[in-house]
């Protein structure tokens, strides 16, 4: 017979996969999952960091728009936040041939193509801004239901395809790279086009528009690429579903996860510059093509950090990387602040040659965490599905992953809030006309200032701070590695116990866990890990003898002695 056997390739090695094994996940399922992922963020970069300036700029809007916008993306993102566990939920009740993740890979990313595409379709000149506020706030919230259909599954889907903690590791980072040049595509090349064309509204919205068709027409195609090529390997089409009320219980009994979700809170700020530095360009150095260079400089930091990851992870532990990472880049961002001080105006707004200088080797420095948190985030709610397991004996990966999406909207809503914000407080639009400021006069002055001012503190000193407060919560964060793989062990052996027995596995584990009158979880496996101890007693027993022999040195076998002749009668 013809030799079948694959040859292990580069990519393979790297990724730590056995071509062989077709039980196990391949390296065309990372590539593929990567795949959708770029798709992925092309429309999300798009949305979050262009949508608010489209309104801001192109559409007209007045200081007191820019308040009411300040609040209705707040309420908007939270509210699709909060949608996150009932879509967590959703997504552990489907059942389907694909499995539970995949299918929406396939049938969500058309509405999302649709709703982007309106969402920078504006009314008619003539109708009242009030309309157009209400037009624009529906289409958003349209918009934030439909992402929550593919992102919380999308993400979900990594802990599916496999559940050993540095594959999925590595998995998430290609799957990042391949976000990154996502979400840098766009974030560089809008700029660059906006900011050369003329500043008229009316140009930009068509501009706006056309980028925005463009964009879904690049972005689809890859989310059904990731939908094809992958496989769940941790999803069994007879088990029985949990209601959203039993999903929210188990949230709370996962206390790695709910340290993730404070880290999310108080961290919401820490990647804010991404949002200000649009205006920043745009009115404190009045170009707004400087802010694809911006976002360029954010890139060689985030890609060194996002290849890095898997290695120092392993050599100093999740947790570590990303808490010293977050407390350094906070406090450079925060001298930052400080090193913008304009001693002619007397105020501190980032004009200065050496300001921005420095903001440019800072805003590098700045992507490192960036790049580390966006994959050890992931990572660390994957092993935290491990820890669910474990104590509870139900993984419930979609409610888990819908926190990460959870807090990635916290941040998205409260980044939004506090930069219209200051804007509409400071009076940006009354200063401004499509992105660029009006020429001086002393009525304007102080304001001028105060606008530049405020970006500025937003974009350095906030953004620092809530990097730095992302330590808080790491602190009490002791799930490291190696209990993971303890947990992983357990819940192994409990199955295969309980596979011995001729038990079905999921109905025995999950009729294993009791909830007192506090909803604590106390597994009652006694008679499973009495027979798991069994085994590993025996098992010890067996290679402590071998270890023995090994050390004992060989004795002569003793000379064998003739044996006695018969006596004749």
């Amino acid at each position: 017979m013809a030799d079948t056997t694959k040859k292990v390739g580069f990519f393979d090695k790297v990724l730590g996969v056995d071509p062989n094994d077709k039980d196990s996940m391949q390296s065309k399922e990372v590539v593929s999952y990567s795949i959708a992922g770029l798709g992925q963020n092309i429309i999300c970069q798009l949305v979050t960091t262009f949508f608010m300036y489209f309104l801001t700029t192109a559409c007209g809007i007045d200081d007191s728009g820019i308040m009411y916008l300040a609040y209705m993306f707040l309420f908007a993102r939270l509210f699709d936040a909060f949608n996150d566990p009932i879509m967590g939920s959703i997504v552990d009740k489907t059942r389907s041939r694909w499995g539970k993740m995949r299918p929406y890979l396939l049938f969500s990313p058309i509405p999302i193509a649709i709703f982007t595409v309106l969402l920078f379709t504006t009314l008619p000149s003539d109708v009242s801004q009030s309309a157009k506020l209400a037009y624009s706030t529906v289409i958003y919230l349209l918009w934030g239901i439909a992402y929550t259909s593919v992102d919380v599954p999308y993400w979900g889907l990594a802990s599916s395809m496999t559940s050993d903690t540095n594959k999925r590791n590595t998995m998430l980072t290609v799957a990042r790279l391949f976000c990154t040049v996502g979400s840098g595509l766009v974030s560089v090349v809008i700029p660059i086009i906006t900011g050369n064309l003329d500043p008229d509204p009316s140009v930009l919205r068509t501009a706006y528009l056309i980028i925005a068709i463009i964009s879904v027409a690049i972005a689809v195609p890859p989310f059904f690429i990731g939908f094809k090529n992958t496989k769940e390997r941790f999803f069994e089409a007879g088990k029985e579903t949990i209601s959203l009320k039993e999903n929210l219980k188990l949230l709370f009994k996962n206390k790695p996860i709910l340290l993730m979700i404070a880290i999310g809170v108080v961290g919401s700020l820490r990647t804010i510059y991404m949002t200000t530095a649009l205006y920043y360009a745009s009115v404190n150095l009045n170009n707004q093509s400087l802010a694809a260079a911006m976002f360029m400089l954010v890139v060689p930091g985030g890609l060194l950090a996002t290849l890095m990851t898997p290695y120092l992870s392993k050599k100093f532990g999740k947790r570590n990387v990303f808490l010293w990472s977050h407390v350094i880049g906070g406090l450079l961002l925060v001298g930052l602040y400080f090193m913008g001080y304009n001693a002619e105006k007397g105020i501190f707004d980032g004009t200065t040659a050496f300001a921005q200088i420095m903001f440019y080797i800072i805003i590098i420095i700045a992507g490192i965490p960036s790049g580390f948190s966006n994959i050890l985030t992931y990572s660390m709610i994957g092993d935290s599905i491990d820890y669910l397991e474990d104590k509870t004996g139900k993984r419930a990966e979609g409610i888990c992953y819908a926190m990460q999406t959870l807090i990635s909207k916290i941040g998205m809503a409260l980044t939004a809030f506090v930069t219209l914000l200051v804007l509409g407080k400071a009076g940006y639009a009354t200063v401004t006309a499509g992105g660029q400021l009006v020429p001086d006069s002393p009525e304007v002055a102080a304001t001028i200032n105060t606008v530049m001012s405020n970006i500025w503190m937003v974009t350095t000193l906030a953004c620092g701070i809530s990097m730095a407060a992302c330590a808080i919560p790491l602190l009490f964060y002791k799930f490291n590695e190696k209990e993971q793989a303890e947990a992983v062990a357990r819940v192994a052996a409990r199955k295969a116990a309980l596979a011995a027995q001729g038990q079905p596995i999921e109905d025995a584990v999950e009729s294993t866990v009791v909830v007192d009158e506090q909803n604590e979880a106390k597994p009652i496996l006694a008679d499973i890990e009495e027979a798991v101890e069994k085994e590993e007693a025996a098992e010890q027993a067996v290679v402590a003898e071998a270890e023995d022999v090994f050390k004992k040195p060989a004795k002569k076998a003793p000379a064998k002695k003739s044996a006695p002749k018969a006596k004749k009668d």
